[in-house]
């Protein structure tokens, strides 16, 4: 029987501080200001600390495109009519296979309040990260000494903000979903560990209506109950949940976009295994397999070494994380392997193998590492932190990728020369009557081509000057396309490498005979093809459109010293 789980026990003797009983409902331990001077200030430092990574990425979404990325689109054609009103059946609808109604309610506030702009549910998703570094927080053993806690919240603050998974905040319309997910999942352990079985349904169900990974939610609580031998309407609550929105699923859902689920025990296994180890190898190599599965083996063993020991209670909500992270990458790789090839490694899903991973480290420093010196804890923990954010350039690099795309997509919806960049708004036909009912970026009246001009300004002739012919040869620069007919637009492709004064291009800019700005798109573009400036992705590329139906036009590049007009060929 495991019914002792929830009451207080004696410490043994000579138990440590790690090793004696804790209470689920006992009394906080005490805070940093009641610590002995010397370890006051260490104390509030590590906290200090645990901000950083958020300022890191508070820093990316400012300069991230303002533009929504590819999937808000069809839930914003969903949501809205075409003139602009609600359309409150594309709330409750799906987002290719998911739930999507705590989405969908960002994305209209998103749209109807704030422009519409990615920076909103960018920092939505910081938010949600934020909460769910509090939720984690107040989940960690009661039996941790205050200094021990501040140095837990920094590195759970350091794993959940990791540059890993910069793809659900510098794309918020992804963390929207995939965070919100999990902070209801995480306030239901929380709830259930406390034994509010009610309200945690309740949360439970609003995980299932963000995502198609909240279906791990009722798992993970109704495996709480179950643990405690609490009474059997506890475990029965969550289950009924999970049964009844599996059957609403089955009736209402249409399939999505990801083509039919796996079939293969070895591609679901690859995907599985790899999406949980990702924040070892980004590259979904053999370290990330053999990382995931170690993991697994951490978690199930110190569950069935310690699980009727009353003195671990304090560890059923970090089982219950586990078990929601381990759900979250079954249904991934059930989902999705066949479409990633077995590779689970992919940077919305950070978040989760990150929480799996704050898990383990909560586990193993509670029981594996229980009667070691806190130096070795710290060092252990901090060696993780670092490989995490050794190996989190590669999926940054994924996240941030498109950001030029990003821009030129905006400056074509702006300027009618959607042609070129149609499937970076799906549906395209439908999506840009709306923006323009409503007013959103790029149809606000604060949208810039760069430069600080806007869209029908003027720049006067004498305020242009010539670039030299070594511009256009592939000396200085080359022009790879100029007015070249691209599907209903015109296209201004090259490079430039200017150096001195007048340093990179801000701004690209289409004009017509009358200097008017007809046209723009993006500048700095990386160019790895440009090896001879040794440099591996030298951003010195430039983009821009604009509408066909144009002629005698002429492109502009915006530097420090002033506009720089292109040679022709």
């Amino acid at each position: 029987m495991v019914t002792g789980l929830t009451r207080q026990a004696e410490p043994e003797e000579g138990a440590g501080e790690d090793t004696k009983a804790p209470s689920a409902r006992g009394p906080a331990p005490k805070s940093w200001r009641h610590l002995p001077r010397g370890q006051r200030w260490p104390t509030l430092a590590l906290y200090v600390l645990a901000v950083v990574p958020v300022l890191y990425v508070l820093h990316r979404v400012h300069k991230a495109p303002a533009l929504p990325y590819t999937d808000y689109w069809q839930a914003f054609a969903r949501i809205f009519t075409p003139s602009g009103g609600l359309h409150v059946g594309g709330i409750f609808s799906y987002q290719n296979e998911h739930p999507f109604v705590v989405p969908s309610l960002l994305y209209y506030i998103d749209a109807k309040f704030f422009d519409g702009t990615n920076q909103f549910t960018g920092y939505v998703s910081v938010v949600l990260a934020l909460v769910t570094v509090l939720l984690a927080r107040r989940m960690l053993p009661e039996s941790m000494s205050a200094p021990m806690r501040a140095f837990m919240t920094m590195v759970i603050s350091v794993v959940l903000f990791s540059p890993s998974g910069l793809w659900n905040f510098v794309r918020g319309m992804s963390g929207s979903a995939w965070l919100s997910a999990n902070v209801f999942a995480l306030a239901a352990i929380l709830l259930a560990w406390r034994g509010r079985s009610v309200s945690a349904t309740l949360v439970a169900a609003l995980a299932i209506l963000s995502y198609g990974t909240g279906f791990g939610a009722p798992i993970a609580i109704g495996l709480i109950a179950l643990v405690r031998r609490d009474r059997w309407w506890r475990w029965a609550l969550p289950a009924a949940l999970l049964l009844g929105a599996a059957i609403v699923y089955a009736a209402t859902a249409t399939g999505g976009t990801t083509g039919a689920n796996s079939r293969d025990p070895a591609l679901i296994g690859s995907t599985f295994l790899s999406n949980v180890g990702m924040l070892w190898d980004p590259s979904a190599g053999p370290t990330a397999i053999i990382a995931g599965a170690a993991g697994l083996l951490l978690i199930g063993w110190s569950f069935w070494t310690v699980r009727a020991d009353v003195r671990y209670a304090d560890l059923l909500p970090w089982w219950g994380v586990a078990i929601y992270s381990i759900c979250a990458a079954g249904l991934i790789s059930v989902a999705r392997g066949s479409v990633f090839g077995g590779d689970g490694v992919q940077g919305r899903y950070a978040s989760l193998s990150g929480l799996f991973w704050i898990a383990v480290t909560v586990i193993a420093v509670r029981v594996v590492m229980a009667r070691q010196e806190s130096s070795l804890r710290i060092g252990a923990m901090l060696s993780m932190i670092a490989v995490f954010v050794a190996v989190s350039p590669t999926l940054a690099g994924q996240a941030i990728s498109l950001e030029p795309t990003q821009r030129l997509t905006a400056a074509a919806l702006r300027f009618n020369a959607t042609g070129p960049v149609r499937n970076n708004v799906i549906p395209i036909d439908q999506v840009v009557p709306r923006l323009k009912a409503l007013g959103d970026y790029p149809f606000t009246s604060s949208y810039s081509v760069g430069c600080g001009r806007k869209p029908g300004d003027t720049v006067t002739a004498t305020s242009i000057r010539p670039l030299p012919a070594s511009y256009a040869d592939g000396t200085n620069g080359a022009v790879e396309a100029f007015g070249t007919p691209s599907d209903g637009a015109l296209r201004f492709t090259g490079w430039i490498r200017r150096g001195g004064s007048g340093g990179e291009p801000s701004c690209v800019l289409v004009l017509d005979r009358d200097g008017k700005i007809v046209g723009g798109g993006v500048t700095r573009i990386p160019r790895a093809d440009l090896t001879k400036f040794s440099v591996p992705s030298s951003p010195v590329g430039y983009d821009a459109v604009a509408p066909a139906a144009l002629s005698d036009v002429r492109v502009v590049l915006g530097f420090a010293d002033g506009f720089w007009q292109l040679p022709p060929s």
